[in-house]
């Protein structure tokens, strides 16, 4: 099973293409929740331009999810579970769950409700709580992680295929299929494997599922296409015969749902080894990408989200109007540069003095892991000689 990287790859460098993938995706998730905390009542709107619309925009989050989702895999392929890591995904989510808490506690200091013991416990603990759905995931995706490496490197190339199929099955098609007991938070964990599972079959396989350009471009295209179809008809179908639209429409804005999952396949496919000549440009693109976790976790929090999209932005003042796509776009741009802002002034000021004095005991703790697993791999290892 011969593999094949590209020399950036090879080095540990990030490709820009990917990375300005990441930066597309987190502006697709802004617009995501633009639309769906905007608290406008979409079966009320009736069949039309303005409900089409909001669906499509939620939608859009399936679509940077899985993009996120997918680069992670990619870049994963041959890491060893590293506490260094698990804190540096979750320092950030306790960092922005603790002190945005404590300024809107600050700022609702009348409400009773900010100082509720379970809503304390919540900020405090975020992971545990799912305060931060995707950080909570993802964090058990690392603890996971080295099983999904142990799978590659005892599987064929075929068994690999099969697996992410069948995985496929499980998280993306048989959750649309009506009448069937939904999986719950079930689907979250498969679409985390899932994705892992595909970005490391495609970094270990650069030109495997399709090769030709015309070929990615149909898997972006086509399941956009059929999106827009879906947005369109399925209110239709529930404005002509009564039924209720948003359940209609749940499929569509699924984390799961295939059509955002394709259109990502098809997107990181075609942009994976883009060239940026530029070198002032590429590094601009890889410095922005470095932030596009932390602004997720900014503009991400459940206080910002309804301070953001019913309180700063309310977009419900635009309903009936010509103006409401621009004015959704416009503010979800606004957002996305603050949060990135933001969070790129944090990774200066906190990270730059935290992490060099955390890298110690991390490191240390890491060591002791690698000889306990090597410990447990010499048993083994004199058995199989004896054999």
């Amino acid at each position: 099973m011969g593999t094949s990287e590209s020399p950036s790859i090879r080095k540990g460098q990030r490709a820009a293409g990917p990375e300005l993938l990441r930066l597309i995706a987190l502006f697709l998730v802004v617009l995501c929740h633009a639309s769906a905390f905007s608290g406008i009542d979409r079966p009320a709107l009736g069949f039309g331009f303005e409900q089409c619309l909001l669906f499509f925009l939620e939608g859009l989050g399936s679509f940077g999810v899985d993009a996120f989702l997918l680069i992670t895999g990619y870049y994963m392929v041959g890491k060893r579970f590293s506490f260094k890591r698990v804190f540096r995904v979750y320092f950030p989510a306790w960092f922005y769950s603790v002190s945005l808490f404590a300024v809107f506690a600050i700022v609702n200091r009348s409400d009773p409700s900010f100082f509720g013991a379970w809503t304390i416990f919540q900020a405090f603990f975020p992971v545990i709580t799912l305060e931060f759905w995707y950080v909570s995931i993802y964090i058990l995706l690392l603890f996971l992680y080295p099983l999904i490496e142990l799978f590659f490197k005892n599987s064929t190339r075929t068994g690999q295929l099969i697996a992410i199929f069948f995985i496929l099955l499980a998280f993306g098609v048989y959750p649309a299929i009506p009448g069937l007991m939904d999986i719950g938070p079930l689907a979250d964990v498969f679409l985390f494997v899932f994705m892992a599972l595909l970005g490391g079959y495609l970094r270990r396989y650069p030109d495997a599922l399709v090769y030709r350009r015309w070929a990615k471009w149909l898997l972006f295209i086509v399941p956009i296409a059929l999106y827009l179809l879906y947005v369109v008809l399925g209110p239709y179908l529930s404005s002509a015969y009564g039924w209720d639209v948003e359940a209609t429409m749940q499929y569509s804005h699924m984390r799961y749902s295939l059509f955002g999952g394709f259109s990502a396949l098809g997107a990181f496919l075609l942009i994976k080894d883009a060239d940026v000549r530029s070198p002032g440009l590429r590094n601009a693109i890889l410095f922005l990408a470095s932030s596009v976790y932390g602004a997720y976790l900014v503009h991400g929090n459940p206080y910002m989200n309804s301070f953001l999209w019913k309180g700063l932005f309310e977009a419900r003042a635009f309903v009936g109007s010509p103006w409401l796509l621009p004015y959704m776009l416009g503010s979800a741009v606004a957002v996305f540069v603050v949060a990135l802002a933001v969070e790129t002034l944090r990774r200066l000021v906190l990270d730059r003095h935290l992490f060099p004095l955390l890298n110690g005991p991390l490191g240390r703790l890491d060591l002791l892991l690698y000889r306990a697993l090597d410990h447990l791999k010499q048993p083994r290892e004199a058995v199989d000689e004896q054999k």
